[in-house]
């Protein structure tokens, strides 16, 4: 009964350890309010290191229209 679990196991598991062996990182596009500036900053660097993703990014004003002085 073992032997047989144990096959049935590695059979459902084989497919997605190959799946998972050709994953590609993928160039993310991001748009975020100005409010979280300050922690994107400091989160998206860390997680475009730990995920080999990159990130396109377009901050925006938080309220209102984007006023360039």
């Amino acid at each position: 009964m073992k032997s047989i679990l144990r096959k049935f196991c590695i059979a459902a598991l084989l497919p997605c350890t190959l799946a998972s062996t050709s994953v590609q990182a993928a160039e993310l596009h991001v748009m975020s309010s100005g409010g979280f500036t300050a922690a994107y900053r400091v989160l998206g660097p860390k997680f475009a290191t730990a995920t080999g993703n990159t990130l396109d990014t377009a901050l925006g004003p938080s309220m209102g229209k984007l006023s360039l002085i």
